[in-house]
């Protein structure tokens, strides 16, 4: 049987991913989310898997300066700015 990877994490899977726990996650959520990581998404109930992997290669200095200005445009949109 087929199984999709996941394309939205919740918060169990999103701290997982961090190699955090769920409650260090939630403490760092407010400094993650001024750095520019990616907003919940209350009507898919996480965060979108593609938008947070993004967000970690742009912050490992991963992809060329075209490359980041449309990303930025890019998270502006997903973040509602």
């Amino acid at each position: 049987m087929y199984t999709p990877s996941p394309c939205v994490f919740n918060q169990y899977q999103m701290a997982c991913r961090l190699n955090s726990s769920e409650t260090t996650f939630k403490v760092k959520l407010p400094k993650l989310v001024a750095a520019g990581f990616p907003q919940y998404d209350e009507l898919l109930g996480g965060w979108s898997v593609p938008a947070v992997e993004r967000w970690i290669e742009l912050r490992a200095g991963l992809g060329g300066t075209n490359e980041n200005i449309l990303d930025s445009e890019i998270m502006e949109a997903i973040n509602g700015r």
